[in-house]
């Protein structure tokens, strides 16, 4: 599995369109789910430089198998600084073992 690790300066990813990472989400979330709609919005505000925060995938075979968006609260010492807005894996436990690692701090940008 590869990370991709989309952020405000990056913008967008060509491969991997706002509205293919909402769709995943949306098929995802389970008794959680929330519409495609709402979830681009929520990737649109952490890729807002004004705003920020960053997205998060797990790809594998060209496809998402893990997505993660997170927010910036700009409320640090009140609430946290960031926010897990969003997150769901594939369903298929052998390829989400790895996804679970790393979902638990943030990506160090390589």
């Amino acid at each position: 599995m590869n990370y991709l690790y989309i952020t405000p300066e990056s913008g967008e990813n060509n491969r991997f369109k706002n509205e293919s990472i909402a769709l995943f989400l949306e098929d995802h979330l389970d008794e959680f789910k929330d519409r495609a709609s709402d979830i681009i919005k929520a990737i649109q505000y952490a890729l807002n430089p004004e705003k920020g925060g960053f997205v998060l995938l797990g790809v594998e075979n060209e496809a998402i198998i893990g997505a993660v968006v997170i927010n910036k609260t700009g409320m640090d010492g009140y609430i946290p600084g960031q926010y897990s807005r969003i997150y769901s894996c594939s369903p298929e436990p052998s390829r989400y073992r790895n996804w679970k690692k790393i979902n638990a701090g943030s990506p160090s940008e390589n």
